[in-house]
C-alpha cells in the first residue's frame, strides 16, 4: 500500500472507530507515513502534500476552543421538542 493511501486509511479508521482517544490530532497516522517515506527523499508532491497536511492539522487544532465554545452555547439554547 502507498504510504499516502496508509495515512488515509488511518485517519478513516480513527474517524470511524468513534472512540474517544486522547489523541486525535492525526499526528499518529502523519507520523507512521513520514516514518514511512522517511526511508528515501521525498518527491516534491509528497513533500506538498505533507505540508499541506500539517497546515490543516494546525488549522483543526487551532479551531479547537472556538469550536468547544460553540458547542457549549448552542447546547444551551436548544429547542425543547415535546415528547410523545
Amino acid at each position: 500500500m502507498h504510504p499516502v493511501e496508509r495515512y488515509l486509511a488511518e485517519l478513516r479508521d480513527l474517524h470511524l472507530s468513534g472512540a474517544g482517544v486522547a489523541e486525535t490530532s492525526g499526528y499518529p497516522a502523519l507520523k507512521g507515513l513520514l516514518d514511512e517515506v522517511g526511508k528515501r527523499l521525498l518527491t516534491p508532491e509528497e513533500a506538498r502534500y505533507v505540508t499541506e497536511m500539517v497546515r490543516r492539522i494546525a488549522a483543526i487544532i487551532a479551531l479547537g476552543p472556538a469550536l468547544d465554545e460553540n458547542y457549549v452555547r448552542v447546547k444551551a439554547d436548544t429547542y425543547g421538542w415535546p415528547r410523545e
